[in-house]
């Protein structure tokens, strides 16, 4: 009985929902990525009055919903209208943080050009002092740490030693990252 119960509540509540979205003359792109209507999103996103940033219960935009459910074309559309990619959740979890996580190279990468940072930490919850970068799945950890390799480069948080003879040494002036990234930046820094 119990098993019957919370589907047919969980059914009835997002139905609630999408009646709601459905109807309101002010609904935002959140309230389609909360019930993954991807078309009515990109439809909305290009109307007048959209708040791209506007946010759910959770302090959750359209972005990280996009980004965590691998939506690239909402990524993009979201990232061209103007949505912060660098917004974090009630708990500084940001849209990278979820595209990392559930394996959204593509989403990620997205995001990284767009300007977010894999290097901020989340500031609560079971996520709080992991970076995006920390949470990456197996399937996007290479991927990533190579597009983040070459921003380092490009933010300059990464820069050459000159008073140094030996291998070349690195510096990161924001944060203590694993060696493979330093060895990836070494090898970038050399091919460039």
């Amino acid at each position: 009985m119990d098993t019957d119960f919370e589907p047919s509540l969980s059914s009835a509540l997002s139905n609630t929902r999408l009646s709601s979205a459905s109807t309101a003359l002010d609904s935002q792109p959140v309230d389609f990525a909360c019930l993954k209507q991807w078309d009515r999103l990109l439809q909305r996103v290009e109307q007048p009055g959209c708040s791209y940033n506007a946010c759910d219960e959770l302090g959750r935009t359209a972005l990280h919903y996009a980004a965590g459910y691998g939506i690239v074309d909402a990524v993009h559309s979201l990232i061209d209208a103007g949505a912060s990619v660098s917004a974090g959740d009630r708990f500084g979890v940001t849209p990278l943080h979820w595209a990392t996580l559930k394996g959204q190279a593509d989403c990620a990468d997205a995001l990284m050009a767009a300007g977010a940072d894999a290097l901020v930490q989340a500031t609560a919850g079971v996520f709080k002092g992991r970076s995006a970068l920390d949470m990456a799945a197996p399937t996007v950890r290479d991927q990533l740490m190579g597009t983040l390799g070459q921003k380092l480069f490009e933010q300059r948080k990464v820069r050459h030693r000159p008073h140094c003879t030996s291998s070349l040494h690195l510096s990161l002036s924001s944060c203590c990252v694993c060696p493979l990234l330093i060895l990836l930046a070494s090898s970038l820094h050399c091919m460039g």
